[in-house]
């Protein structure tokens, strides 16, 4: 019988994503790194690395037999891994990534931002390309089936040439936004040129901020910030030249309109709501270790994520604090 090759990986800090969600009992899905490695059947946990006492004592209670390290040098010394996740505070990405390049590890998964400034992000990306590492963002929506039927529903024409975006998100740019900026790319398959943006607390690294993106194809995408983090709004709506698509409820739900020749209005069309039909939903963030994995053994050509997503994300979020400093001054966003 065919014994599929399991893939040792590593988690590097035990906070929300890392772990600490998991204690949360109204939280279904898998929502941490560590229980995606432990529902893939092709990956194993070879070891942790924190260093907050208490995060190490919850963690031990629940996991004795996973062994818990001090440091990256520490845990890779120790023993072979092929996957690490990176789920530490941003501020701390880029250091991790200088350890990780000193053993021979296969992939990372880093949590976004994925650094906290451009030129670091732009080191991670080169440096991992170099010594052959395949570089994923946890930009979790690109693993998930709703977003990815609204995906496909944009890329097939059912809506037409895009001709508008609009979204709608609570909390910080960096923080939430960043996934919805990614989102926008992610549906309308295209770059951003520029943005504007303007907020009422730029004092703080991470203001709330509403604006626009301009993307290529002159697509105009507007955003608003409505209210605090956790009061949970995140939508967002493609409108084409023959009908529309809405991804509302958090993620849970797609609206689907197609034009119609107007029954009140001569020669004007209105949308029409078509269905959308089912559905099949799947654990996004499994299926994120997953295709991971399947990317190392060849199976995928590209991650849903990759190391460049995760710095246009993060250039478009740079830019727009940048704009917001400056009266909504349009700035140009950074590539790669």
């Amino acid at each position: 019988m065919f014994s599929p090759h399991i893939y040792k990986t590593a988690i590097i800090g035990l906070g929300n994503i890392g772990f600490l969600f998991d204690l949360d009992s109204k939280r279904k899905d898998t929502w941490t790194h560590l229980t995606a490695y432990r529902k893939c059947s092709r990956t194993d946990i070879a070891g942790v690395v924190e260093v907050n006492p208490k995060n190490i004592e919850q963690f031990k209670s629940l996991y004795p037999d996973i062994p818990v390290y001090e440091s990256v040098p520490a845990l890779l010394n120790d023993q072979p891994v092929d996957l690490i996740s990176i789920c530490t505070p941003t501020a701390t990405h880029f250091d991790i990534f200088q350890d990780i390049w000193n053993f021979p590890i296969k992939a990372v998964f880093c949590e976004k931002p994925i650094s906290t400034d451009l030129n670091k992000a732009r080191a991670i990306l080169s440096e991992s390309r170099a010594r052959g590492i395949d570089l994923a963002v946890n930009y979790t929506r690109r693993w998930d089936p709703v977003y990815l039927r609204a995906a496909q529903m944009v890329a097939s024409g059912e809506i037409g040439k895009i001709h508008a975006v609009n979204c709608f998100y609570t909390g910080q740019a960096l923080n939430v936004g960043s996934h919805l900026f990614d989102l926008v790319r992610m549906l309308t398959k295209k770059d951003p040129i520029s943005v504007s943006g303007i907020s009422q607390n730029t004092a703080i690294p991470d203001p709330d901020i509403s604006g626009w993106i301009e993307l290529e194809d002159h697509i105009i995408a507007t955003f608003n910030c409505s209210g605090n983090l956790r009061d949970l709004v995140f939508e967002i709506d493609v409108i084409g030249g023959q009908g529309r698509v809405r991804v509302i409820e958090n993620g849970n739900k797609i609206d689907r309109f197609v034009f119609k020749g107007s029954e009140r209005y001569s020669g004007y069309r209105e949308l029409v709501p078509e269905p959308v039909g089912e559905i099949n939903r799947t654990d996004r963030f499994v299926d994120a270790v997953n295709a991971i994995v399947d990317v190392l053994e060849g199976k995928k050509h590209e991650i849903n994520c990759s190391g460049r997503d995760g710095f246009l994300a993060l250039s478009i979020c740079e830019s727009l604090i940048r704009s917001a400093n400056n009266s909504g001054k349009p700035f140009e966003v950074e590539h790669v």
